[in-house]
């Protein structure tokens, strides 16, 4: 009888461990939230929080990309490029917290350019061009176990705060040195210029 007694309650102090450990793993969530300045929409607000258990020792790293592709319709092959832009998501205040909210990032009104180029790209002919903003939030932290983790995430239009995999393309992405450009100074004239074609008219 005490043999299973002591059975039993190693199995129960093991069970009470596993349930504490998963009670104490950080759980970082980011999340987006568009909002109205000088126009409709044209300010974005990124909240990255912690709503798990304690964590400490972050590191943040925002990348933002327009990504621009070019279908011709001549039948000549798809051009794709990826201009980082640094007057999105550019102004940020970090907290102190080790759980709850981490860091915000704000885009104060240029927005309106990025809604102002995409409409000019339904006039492009001979050709299809879609344009997109990509916005990456890198985090890296240390759990309670003193063990470190990093989490990448996806935020735009559809997969708002999407945690995502690492891939080849977004690793060549954060650490390539690319001269950066203003979503408020982009022209379709420069996009074609960068993609070496004439622009269309």
């Amino acid at each position: 009888m005490a043999l299973i007694v002591s059975i039993n309650s190693c199995q129960i102090s093991k069970q009470q461990s596993i349930n504490e450990e998963r009670l104490n793993i950080p759980l970082i969530k980011v999340s987006s939230e568009q909002f109205s300045n000088k126009e409709t929409n044209d300010s974005e607000k990124i909240t990255i929080e912690n709503v798990g258990g304690y964590a400490y020792n972050y590191k943040i790293q925002k990348k933002v990309f327009l990504s621009c592709e070019y279908n011709p319709l001549n039948g000549e092959a798809t051009k794709q490029i990826y201009l980082p832009i640094d007057d999105i998501l550019d102004t940020s205040s970090q907290t102190n917290n080790y759980i709850g909210p981490i860091k915000y990032y704000y885009t104060i009104s240029t927005m309106k350019y990025f809604h102002d180029l995409y409409q000019k790209t339904i006039e492009v002919e001979k050709g299809y061009l879609h344009i997109r903003l990509l916005k990456y939030i890198m985090i890296s932290y240390n759990d309670f176990k003193d063990q470190t983790h990093k989490e990448l995430f996806s935020i735009d239009g559809v997969f708002q705060g999407c945690k995502i995999e690492e891939t080849d393309d977004i690793n060549k992405l954060f650490s390539l040195q690319y001269p950066t450009y203003r979503i408020s100074k982009i022209t379709l004239e420069q996009i074609f210029k960068l993609f070496k074609l004439k622009p269309e008219h």
